[in-house]
């Protein structure tokens, strides 16, 4: 299981815990109690402080991120600028010592030990990356964190475990790793506090096999416990401020002056006459309280009144001088429309002259290649007659004198396809 993993570096943990959990724990163990109590507990935790001061220097050596960012981180009045610096701070220093991430690959997972698992858990009693860790010091605000701020503490707990212990294979955890493992080391640690406070030693619970280490991560999960029932109780006030507020609004809406009935002489003699007595009847007479009228605040009324009719007359004034603008801009835009209608009309008119002129060329250039065609064809028919003739004329001769039946059959046909010929 990842909780129980071990490696050579499990031995080597540091000898001091430098960290003020016992002041934290007084805390923790008081968030409960009544306001005597927690006064007895405040005077403890003052106490401890002097001898928590002469670790403050070592303390503030392992807290790396105090180089980048001096001070409380609660009191920051940027938390997302104070990250970014953190952040690009953090990418120089996985640059540099060329560290790896789950994010470069699977083979780059992140083994957890007692080593890496003790840096982690002593960063975040010390930062306190969750909701409420700032309403549980001997000073609160009495207000939760902001997500920026929560972003900010997860930020220098990574970048205080990159700093704080040198990494096997140059393999670092990345902040999503951190969020897991602390959820887990809690949940183990609320599993270990159960099993103690019921005397269940049945079945013992240890989270990581070393004894510095686990304390300090049910330190933590003391700590967080003692957070979330504070920012539960802080929650449940906030919700009572604003119902509160809600039901003082209404009041103050709902507020009115109430009509006050007077009775005069109202006794029990009154009381006993007959309906033939109405006349004589107490005179019931209603009285309504007047509002007192202000006479500065009258005048102020009426300068605001005035003041609005005023407005109201100017800003109609805009009104119509506005509607009269865009009509005489709609105007002009019809006018240029009727304008650029029109120059459309003449632009097809001429388009369609056009097409008929190009038209009328057309049909006299087929005219003039028809006559062509005709001189031609007359031309060659003129050719096939000479042609002829001139064959005829040839072997008319010689036939008379041989055969002159042939030359008559033939002077036949020459008659018929000269006539063919002039009449086609």
């Amino acid at each position: 299981m990842e909780g129980t993993e071990n490696n050579e570096q499990s031995n080597a943990l540091p000898a001091d815990r430098t960290i003020a959990s016992s002041s934290r724990m007084i805390q923790v163990e008081g968030a409960g109690t009544s306001p005597v109590e927690n006064s007895s507990i405040s005077k403890q935790s003052s106490n401890i402080a002097t001898h928590n001061s002469r670790e403050q220097s070592q303390l503030y050596e392992q807290n790396y991120h105090s180089r980048i960012i001096p001070g409380e981180l609660s009191s920051l009045r940027c938390p997302k600028s104070a990250n970014s610096q953190i952040v690009k701070a953090m990418e120089e220093e996985i640059k540099r010592n060329h560290y790896k991430t789950s994010d470069d690959g699977k083979e780059f997972r992140f083994r957890w030990d007692n080593t890496s698992t003790y840096y982690l858990a002593k960063n975040c009693c010390e930062i306190g990356p969750f909701l409420g860790f700032e309403n549980i010091k001997p000073e609160p605000s009495f207000k939760l964190e902001t997500s920026s701020l929560i972003s900010l503490k997860w930020s220098c707990v990574l970048y205080n475990l990159l700093m704080s212990i040198k990494f096997k294979g140059n393999i670092v955890p990345t902040e999503l790793q951190l969020k897991t493992r602390v959820k887990y080391l809690v949940d183990s640690a609320n599993n270990k506090i159960i099993a103690g406070t019921t005397g269940d030693e049945k079945n013992p619970c240890t989270i990581t096999g070393d004894d510095k280490t686990d304390e300090l991560i049910e330190d933590l999960a003391k700590l967080k416990n003692a957070a979330d029932t504070r920012r539960t109780e802080i929650q449940k006030l906030d919700a009572q401020r604003q119902s509160y507020k809600r039901d003082i609004g209404k009041a103050l809406c709902n507020n009115s002056l109430p009509q006050v009935m007077q009775d005069r002489q109202a006794t029990d003699l009154e009381r006993s006459f007959s309906a033939t007595d109405d006349v004589n009847a107490p005179n019931m007479r209603t009285i309504s309280k007047r509002r007192r009228v202000n006479g500065a605040a009258s005048a102020l009324l009426s300068d605001v009144e005035n003041s609005n009719s005023s407005i109201h007359s100017e800003l109609q004034q805009d009104h119509i001088t506005l509607l009269g603008h865009f009509e005489t801009v709609l105007n002009s835009m019809n006018q240029a429309k009727q304008v650029e209608m029109a120059l459309e009309k003449e632009k097809i008119a001429l388009e369609r002259e056009k097409i008929a002129l190009e038209m009328e060329l057309e049909k006299e250039k087929i005219a003039l290649e028809r006559e062509k065609i005709a001189l031609e064809k007359e031309k060659v028919k003129n050719l096939r007659v000479t042609s002829l003739m001139t064959t005829y004329l040839q072997y008319h001769e010689k036939l008379e004198n041989t055969s002159p039946e042939l030359a008559k059959l033939i002077g036949d046909q020459w008659r018929v396809i000269s006539f063919n010929e002039t009449t086609s």
